[in-house]
């Protein structure tokens, strides 16, 4: 639903589904503790991303301001 209605593509392209696979890794290198457990993204070269850390509060601000801008351009299309 969200390719159809955004009109990008589905199953997302392999370049897609790896940057989003690299992402994952600095977020498991910086927010997670350390693991002996196997994520598949080992081999991928980091992207050097820092994520930002929000209060509980924070996010559900961030999150909910996002839902309704998004929400908001949906029906005006």
């Amino acid at each position: 639903m969200v390719a159809e209605t955004f009109g990008t593509i589905y199953p997302f392209p392999k370049s897609i589904k790896e940057a989003d696979s690299r992402i994952l890794k600095d977020e498991r290198f910086t927010v997670m503790r350390p693991s002996k457990n196997v994520w598949g993204t080992d081999d991928l070269e980091s992207m050097d991303i820092v994520p930002k850390m929000w209060s509980p509060q924070k996010a559900e601000e961030e999150f909910t301001d996002r839902y309704f801008r998004y929400m908001d351009a949906l029906t005006t299309v």
